[in-house]
């Protein structure tokens, strides 16, 4: 039976989740792009670098309410989590990225329109109901804690890892008992968010210290590859670069209140 408000909570084992992001899927990913598009091989050593970094504080919030930001750094944290091979999505400041982008135009779609009608849509069609991102996440999140206080009597954060994850799998699969609760839009907004934030561009706010890049190998934002184009299967060992330059190029600019 699925899971409801009045029901008893779901079986661990019936809900293991398949949406869990190890770097073992994001490399399997990574080279599938490589061989596709015959792009050269960046640098395992890169990869091999990664060391957990100590969290900083996030500084004031933009969007997100302390308790909604609770609830989306214990969810990038099982998306992503770090392990003994390197940090995740939590310490990669992923959901600082999404309080950003939601604070911006367009977490309030401002660029779509948004004016109906709301019709349930096919997969390949978009977005296709009555609330912004930024409105999604407002109203989700509490009906999201609300669900987790009936079932398992706390708060999303304040569950066990395998609770979260139960939850977090009948969110995917729309099985809470809610009309209301977009939650399977919602699971799908929320985890293609926390991707974005572990890695785009630091200057977004999250990929922190490029520990998102440093996953995958990636040298960055580099403006000429032409030395490398005839290094097909080579790996690439350069210094990771992004908008600003190095990484300690963000943390002197950060330091100095400029960003990101």
């Amino acid at each position: 039976m699925a899971p409801t408000s009045h029901s008893s909570p779901p079986k661990i084992e019936e809900l293991e989740p398949r949406w869990r992001l190890t770097r073992r899927t994001i490399l399997r990913g990574l080279a599938f792009v490589v061989a596709a598009v015959g792009l050269p091989r960046f640098g395992s050593a890169i990869a091999r670098a990664i060391a957990p970094p100590t969290l900083q504080p996030i500084g004031p919030l933009e969007f997100f309410t302390d308790a909604e930001y609770a609830f989306v750094a214990a969810a990038s944290a099982r998306f992503v989590p770090a392990n003994d091979t390197g940090p995740g999505a939590l310490e990669a400041d992923a959901p600082r990225y999404i309080d950003r982008k939601l604070a911006a135009p367009g977490g309030g779609a401002a660029a779509w329109y948004m004016d109906g009608p709301f019709e349930p849509g096919m997969p390949t069609q978009g977005w296709q109901v009555d609330l912004t991102p930024a409105a999604l996440y407002r109203r989700t999140i509490p009906q999201m804690n609300n669900a987790a206080k009936n079932l398992y009597g706390a708060d999303f954060k304040d569950l066990s890892a395998a609770n979260q994850d139960a939850l977090l799998t009948a969110m995917q699969k729309k099985e809470l008992d809610a009309d209301s609760i977009h939650a399977s839009l919602f699971f799908a907004t929320l985890l293609n968010d926390t991707i974005e934030g572990l890695m785009s561009d630091p200057l977004y706010g999250g990929n922190k210290d490029f520990i998102g890049w440093k996953m995958i190998g990636f040298p960055g934002v580099r403006y000429n590859w032409l030395p490398w184009l005839d290094h097909e299967g080579e790996p690439i060992d350069l210094p990771i670069v992004g908008m600003y330059g190095t990484a300690e190029s963000y943390g002197a600019r950060m330091r100095k209140g400029t960003g990101p």
